[in-house]
């Protein structure tokens, strides 16, 4: 008997004891991980939104910065008709003719169900429309509650007026990922 005893293996309550211990490593790896994960996420997507919205704040201060602004008269307003959407009245219309647009609005196609999030330009009178940047510039993000509106320079003031320009970059992945975006652009045309 004796020389079983010394070739013994682990007794039922050191095997369950062991059991429990690799269950709590393992548990707190998992919570370990979900938190990195999570981290890691949150900050990909600041990098990401904030590349992105650079790159379309950039492209918005080429277009408006020299672009001439056509307002609607009292009482009237610009209401388009986009492929039988309603889209909401804009503020104005814009003229660059350094890049080539005439009579232009931003649109976002929002509204649809296969809307996609990216920032256009529509021509008033016709129905082309133009990416303000490539869908490259979007990874997993979109664009949502894009606002713009124009600030007339004050009366006697050699500085043109500024526009106010507001948005959400959202991820397409998480949707409480969101990042609020607030940019001004003083216009060099004065009007």
């Amino acid at each position: 008997m004796k020389k079983l005893k010394s070739k013994g293996g682990f007794t039922l309550v050191e095997m369950l004891a062991t059991i429990l211990i690799l269950v709590f490593l393992i548990l707190g790896i998992g919570t370990g991980m979900d938190s990195a994960l999570t981290i890691y996420n949150e900050a990909k997507f600041e990098a990401n939104s904030a590349s992105m919205a650079d790159i379309v704040n950039t492209s918005l201060g080429d277009i408006l910065r020299y672009a001439y602004i056509r307002t609607p008269n009292e009482g009237e307003s610009y209401f388009i008709d986009i492929t039988n959407t309603k889209v909401p009245d804009v503020e104005f219309v814009f003229t660059n003719y350094e890049y080539g647009v005439r009579d232009a609005y931003f649109y976002l196609d929002k509204d649809r169900a296969d809307g996609d999030g990216v920032l256009r330009l529509k021509n008033l009178n016709d129905s082309k429309e133009v990416e303000l940047v490539n869908t490259g510039a979007y990874p997993k993000l979109r664009i949502t509650d894009f606002s713009i509106s124009y600030v007339p320079a004050q009366t006697n003031s050699a500085n043109g007026g500024y526009y106010e320009i507001n948005y959400t970059v959202a991820s397409t992945v998480d949707s409480t990922l969101t990042k609020e975006v607030s940019y001004v652009v003083r216009s060099m045309n004065a009007q």
